[in-house]
C-alpha cells in the first residue's frame, strides 16, 4: 500500500497495519514531492508559461 503522509491517512494506515500486520505492507511517500504529482506538473506549466505575461483586461478588478 502506497501513502502520503496526511495524517488522517497515516492513522488509516497505521490501524491496517495492526489488523493485518503479515499481509500489509506500506511505502510511504515523501514529505513533499512535486515530482511524483502530475498535477503539479500543470500548475507549473500554467505558471512558467501560460501565466508568465498574462495581463488581465479589466484593471478594475485589481486595486494596486
Amino acid at each position: 500500500l502506497v501513502m502520503d503522509r496526511w495524517q488522517v491517512h497515516r492513522a488509516g494506515a497505521l490501524r491496517l497495519l495492526r489488523s493485518f500486520p503479515k499481509r500489509v505492507e506500506i511505502e510511504w511517500l515523501p514529505a513533499y514531492a512535486p515530482d511524483l504529482n502530475p498535477v503539479e506538473q500543470i500548475w507549473n506549466r500554467t505558471k512558467y508559461t501560460d501565466l508568465a505575461n498574462y495581463i488581465p483586461a479589466e484593471s478594475r478588478a485589481h486595486p494596486w
